[in-house]
């Protein structure tokens, strides 16, 4: 899979490598973490070195295809979320003075990505069967909580997306809190069918559970 940057108006191909960070689950054990690389392809066409992408704070992320984000020195990894090989969650980690995102990358794009992606995977999924089977270990309890929220019609415009699509993509920085936008209606006042269709969804929810 290759792609194109554009950097100090030029035009640079780049291919994705997906590497693994080695890191540490809350057992202090060994685990893999999502380390992503971009090589150049050079005049020659030979695939060099080109950036580290991605940082790691030595914890396992329980966020899969999840990683932090070096935007200090890669600014233009923003490119990635414009072309939707990733979504920002909106959660970030400070390290003295630098500040750094927290990106969750599409699996298509991590999978067309040369490298260990398998492998991450993998080990992802033994870490979460591990959590899930530890002696003592409470399931979670969730919740379901209805809100009114009022969505700028002119920013969710500017993004090029639908009201419930910019809603969507908005509330993706909650997920690391363990909140998930789990359905969304418009509802316009002036429109009396939609506040219908709206009661109409949450009594097939009651009637469904």
């Amino acid at each position: 899979m290759t792609f194109e940057l554009i950097i100090e108006k030029q035009k640079i191909t780049v291919k994705p490598v997906v590497h693994l960070y080695t890191v540490q689950n809350y057992m202090n054990q060994k685990r893999f973490g999502l380390c992503l690389d971009l090589l150049y392809e050079s005049e020659e066409k030979e695939w060099l070195p080109f950036c580290r992408l991605t940082t790691n704070f030595s914890e396992w992320i329980g966020l899969k295809n999840a990683a932090y984000v070096d935007l200090n020195n890669c600014p233009f990894a923003t490119q990635l979320l414009d072309a939707e090989f990733a979504k920002d969650t909106g959660f970030t980690k400070k390290s003295g003075f630098c500040e750094y995102p927290l990106w969750v990358f599409e699996e298509d794009f991590l999978r067309r990505a040369e490298g260990e992606f398998e492998r991450y995977e993998k080990d992802f999924q033994e870490e979460r069967k591990t959590l899930e089977e530890t002696p003592g270990r409470k399931e979670p309890i969730s919740r379901t909580v209805y809100v009114r929220l009022e969505v700028d019609d002119e920013k969710a415009k500017e993004s090029d997306k639908g009201i419930v699509e910019y809603l969507e993509n908005e509330m993706g920085w909650l997920i690391p809190s363990g909140i998930h936008m789990t359905y969304a209606r418009i509802v316009d006042e002036d429109d009396p069918e939609d506040l219908s269709a709206l009661l109409e969804d949450l009594r097939n929810e009651g009637r469904n559970k």
